[in-house]
Protein backbone atom coordinates (compact mmCIF):
# COMPACT_ATOMS: atom_id res chain seq x y z
CA UNK A 1 0.00 0.00 0.00
CA UNK A 2 1.28 3.21 -1.12
CA UNK A 3 0.03 6.20 1.16
CA UNK A 4 0.09 9.94 -0.64
CA UNK A 5 0.18 13.00 0.51
CA UNK A 6 -2.98 14.40 -1.30
CA UNK A 7 -4.49 11.91 1.05
CA UNK A 8 -3.33 13.78 4.29
CA UNK A 9 -4.22 17.16 3.07
CA UNK A 10 -4.60 20.71 4.41
CA UNK A 11 -8.23 20.54 3.57
CA UNK A 12 -8.59 17.16 5.31
CA UNK A 13 -6.62 18.09 8.30
CA UNK A 14 -6.74 21.49 8.76
CA UNK A 15 -3.49 23.17 7.76
CA UNK A 16 -5.87 26.40 7.13
CA UNK A 17 -7.20 27.07 10.86
CA UNK A 18 -5.22 28.28 14.50
CA UNK A 19 -3.01 26.04 16.14
CA UNK A 20 -5.71 25.37 18.76
CA UNK A 21 -8.33 24.61 16.35
CA UNK A 22 -5.78 22.00 15.04
CA UNK A 23 -5.06 19.52 18.10
CA UNK A 24 -7.18 16.95 17.02
CA UNK A 25 -6.09 16.77 13.67
CA UNK A 26 -3.35 14.18 14.16
CA UNK A 27 -2.36 11.36 11.75
CA UNK A 28 -0.58 8.29 13.02
CA UNK A 29 2.37 6.98 10.77
CA UNK A 30 4.02 2.98 10.91
CA UNK A 31 7.35 1.89 9.84
CA UNK A 32 9.26 -1.53 10.52
CA UNK A 33 11.69 -3.26 8.54
CA UNK A 34 10.73 -1.45 4.91
CA UNK A 35 7.35 -3.15 4.96
CA UNK A 36 5.60 0.04 4.62
CA UNK A 37 5.81 2.74 2.14
CA UNK A 38 4.36 5.92 1.12
CA UNK A 39 4.80 9.32 -0.84
CA UNK A 40 5.38 11.73 1.83
CA UNK A 41 8.67 13.59 1.61
CA UNK A 42 9.95 12.82 5.46
CA UNK A 43 7.97 9.35 5.74
CA UNK A 44 8.59 7.24 2.74
CA UNK A 45 8.83 4.12 4.66
CA UNK A 46 5.93 4.76 6.81
CA UNK A 47 2.12 4.00 6.27
CA UNK A 48 -0.95 5.35 7.89
CA UNK A 49 -2.49 3.41 11.17
CA UNK A 50 -6.37 4.13 11.38
CA UNK A 51 -5.81 2.58 15.50
CA UNK A 52 -3.23 1.99 17.98
CA UNK A 53 -4.01 0.07 21.54
CA UNK A 54 -0.93 0.05 23.68
CA UNK A 55 -1.40 -1.23 27.27
CA UNK A 56 1.41 -0.52 30.16
CA UNK A 57 0.97 -2.22 33.17
CA UNK A 58 2.71 -1.75 36.55
CA UNK A 59 3.06 -5.03 39.45
CA UNK A 60 3.34 -4.64 42.75
CA UNK A 61 3.63 -6.52 45.50
CA UNK A 62 3.72 -4.71 48.97
CA UNK A 63 5.85 -6.64 51.88
CA UNK A 64 5.48 -4.90 55.60
CA UNK A 65 5.49 -1.10 54.21
CA UNK A 66 7.93 -1.90 51.20
CA UNK A 67 8.09 -2.73 48.06
CA UNK A 68 8.71 -6.18 47.40
CA UNK A 69 8.12 -7.02 43.73
CA UNK A 70 8.09 -4.11 40.79
CA UNK A 71 8.20 -4.88 37.54
CA UNK A 72 6.05 -3.07 34.20
CA UNK A 73 5.05 -4.92 31.38
CA UNK A 74 3.56 -4.30 28.19
CA UNK A 75 0.67 -6.30 26.29
CA UNK A 76 0.31 -7.22 22.60
CA UNK A 77 0.48 -3.76 21.05
CA UNK A 78 -2.11 -3.76 18.70
CA UNK A 79 -1.95 -1.88 14.97
CA UNK A 80 -5.43 -0.98 12.72
CA UNK A 81 -4.48 0.04 9.60
CA UNK A 82 -5.82 -0.63 5.99
CA UNK A 83 -4.69 -3.53 3.99
CA UNK A 84 -2.16 -3.40 1.50
CA UNK A 85 0.80 -5.62 -0.04
CA UNK A 86 2.60 -5.43 3.66
CA UNK A 87 -0.11 -7.19 4.68
CA UNK A 88 2.11 -10.48 2.86
CA UNK A 89 5.35 -9.31 4.33
CA UNK A 90 3.76 -8.87 7.94
CA UNK A 91 1.88 -12.49 7.59
CA UNK A 92 5.65 -14.21 6.51
CA UNK A 93 7.65 -11.90 9.31
CA UNK A 94 5.06 -13.47 11.97
CA UNK A 95 5.14 -17.15 10.52
CA UNK A 96 8.94 -17.40 10.51
CA UNK A 97 8.79 -15.83 13.81
CA UNK A 98 11.37 -12.86 12.66
CA UNK A 99 12.51 -10.48 15.26
CA UNK A 100 12.31 -7.01 13.85
CA UNK A 101 14.61 -4.31 15.30
CA UNK A 102 12.46 -1.54 15.46
CA UNK A 103 9.16 -0.93 14.88
CA UNK A 104 8.63 3.02 14.83
CA UNK A 105 5.28 5.06 15.30
CA UNK A 106 5.17 8.97 14.92
CA UNK A 107 1.69 11.09 15.64
CA UNK A 108 2.54 13.62 12.96
CA UNK A 109 0.26 17.08 12.57
CA UNK A 110 -0.39 19.44 10.39
CA UNK A 111 0.92 22.96 11.19
CA UNK A 112 1.86 26.53 8.98
CA UNK A 113 1.46 24.01 5.77
CA UNK A 114 4.29 21.49 7.18
CA UNK A 115 4.02 18.13 8.66
CA UNK A 116 5.44 18.15 12.46
CA UNK A 117 6.03 15.01 14.01
CA UNK A 118 4.18 15.69 18.13
CA UNK A 119 5.20 11.87 18.94
CA UNK A 120 7.28 9.21 18.17
CA UNK A 121 7.34 5.86 19.61
CA UNK A 122 9.92 3.50 19.39
CA UNK A 123 9.54 -0.21 19.91
CA UNK A 124 12.54 -2.37 19.66
CA UNK A 125 13.54 -6.20 19.44
CA UNK A 126 9.37 -6.75 18.50
CA UNK A 127 7.94 -9.91 17.59
CA UNK A 128 4.62 -10.07 15.47
CA UNK A 129 2.22 -11.91 17.61
CA UNK A 130 -0.87 -11.94 15.52
CA UNK A 131 -3.07 -11.01 12.35
CA UNK A 132 -6.32 -11.10 11.79
CA UNK A 133 -8.47 -9.39 8.46
CA UNK A 134 -11.71 -7.51 8.99
CA UNK A 135 -13.81 -5.52 6.87
CA UNK A 136 -11.82 -2.39 7.49
CA UNK A 137 -9.26 -3.49 7.13
CA UNK A 138 -6.11 -5.33 8.79
CA UNK A 139 -5.00 -5.50 12.39
CA UNK A 140 -1.66 -7.18 13.99
CA UNK A 141 -0.21 -7.23 16.85
CA UNK A 142 3.35 -7.44 18.15
CA UNK A 143 5.50 -7.88 21.41
CA UNK A 144 8.87 -5.83 22.20
CA UNK A 145 11.76 -5.81 25.04
CA UNK A 146 12.54 -1.77 24.65
CA UNK A 147 10.07 1.27 24.60
CA UNK A 148 11.12 4.94 23.53
CA UNK A 149 8.43 7.29 23.87
CA UNK A 150 9.19 10.81 22.81
CA UNK A 151 6.34 13.63 23.57
CA UNK A 152 7.32 17.31 21.35
CA UNK A 153 5.61 20.31 22.43
CA UNK A 154 4.94 22.49 19.33
CA UNK A 155 3.96 26.27 19.58
CA UNK A 156 1.18 27.86 17.68
CA UNK A 157 3.82 28.98 14.94
CA UNK A 158 4.91 25.85 14.82
CA UNK A 159 8.46 25.76 16.71
CA UNK A 160 9.37 23.03 19.21
CA UNK A 161 8.37 24.45 22.76
CA UNK A 162 9.65 21.54 24.82
CA UNK A 163 10.03 17.57 24.97
CA UNK A 164 9.89 14.84 27.43
CA UNK A 165 10.71 11.17 27.18
CA UNK A 166 10.56 8.22 28.69
CA UNK A 167 13.02 4.67 27.71
CA UNK A 168 11.60 1.10 29.36
CA UNK A 169 13.62 -1.85 29.19
CA UNK A 170 11.00 -4.63 29.43
CA UNK A 171 13.37 -7.44 30.24
CA UNK A 172 15.65 -5.70 32.33
CA UNK A 173 13.17 -3.61 34.08
CA UNK A 174 15.21 -0.37 33.69
CA UNK A 175 13.18 3.08 33.00
CA UNK A 176 14.73 6.03 32.24
CA UNK A 177 12.95 9.78 31.99
CA UNK A 178 14.34 12.97 30.08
Amino acid sequence: MTFSFSEFSESNYGANVTHEENKSNFLWLISADKIFSSELDKFKDYAPISNLKFHLKRTCVFEESKLAENSICAKDISVYMPSGTHCAMLIGRMSKSVILKKIIIKKVQMINKELLVRETKEFGNCVITSFEEYNEGVVFSFRCQSLSNTYQDIGKKGEKTGQAAVQLNLTKWETKES
